[in-house]
């Protein structure tokens, strides 16, 4: 990776081609070389257990200037997962705070609404508290509650290692750096 990438907000991605590439049927032709750029997009629809973020790669541009369309080809862990995945922060004491908050909450509307011997008996004093306090325990409870579905954050560092899936055949004008070499034929020119 070329730069670091958060997942609360999707975006643009680029990485930098680490080693030599050679052509896949001889294995002796440089097609892509060290240095030549990737860009992209992440997205950032992180799920629950198996956070990942979700690359897809546009374009590849090579040291001389040319540049090769990659029609969105995933980027892959060394596994050859989909996605990558580095830093997790499941905002652990976000999600489970709101929890006991919202606990806490139902707790105190509980308590205001007990029944002493089958009756309820309130005063008008009892009867605002209650209605007040139902009220807005419903309000927080919903805050807490949409806090509590807190997605994981995942970040992934720059220099971070991953291959990109060929989806589809590439092909190369020739080897690096595609020079188109005309050869004279006979003797004058």
């Amino acid at each position: 990776m070329a730069q670091a990438l958060n997942s609360d907000l999707e975006g643009t991605v680029s990485a930098l081609v680490t080693q030599d590439v050679y052509d896949s049927i001889a294995g002796q032709y440089l097609v892509i070389p060290q240095g030549a750029r990737l860009f992209g997009f992440y997205d950032a629809d992180v799920q629950g257990h198996v956070p990942r973020l979700h690359i897809a790669f546009k374009t590849l541009y090579f040291p001389n200037g040319y540049s090769l369309a990659l029609s969105g080809m995933p980027g892959v862990d060394s596994t050859g997962m989909a996605g990558v995945s580095d830093q997790v922060n499941r905002h652990f004491w976000q999600r489970y705070g709101s929890a006991a908050v919202l606990s806490l909450i139902t707790a105190g509307i509980s308590l205001a609404t007990y029944s002493h011997d089958g009756f309820y008996a309130y005063s008008p004093a009892d009867a605002a508290r209650y209605g007040g306090g139902q009220v807005m325990g419903q309000a927080v409870g919903e805050d807490l509650r949409q806090s509590m579905r807190m997605r994981p954050t995942l970040t992934v560092a720059e220099g971070y290692p991953f291959n990109v899936m060929l989806t589809q055949d590439v092909a190369f004008p020739g080897p690096y750096p595609f020079l188109t070499v005309h050869l004279a034929r006979g003797g004058g020119e």
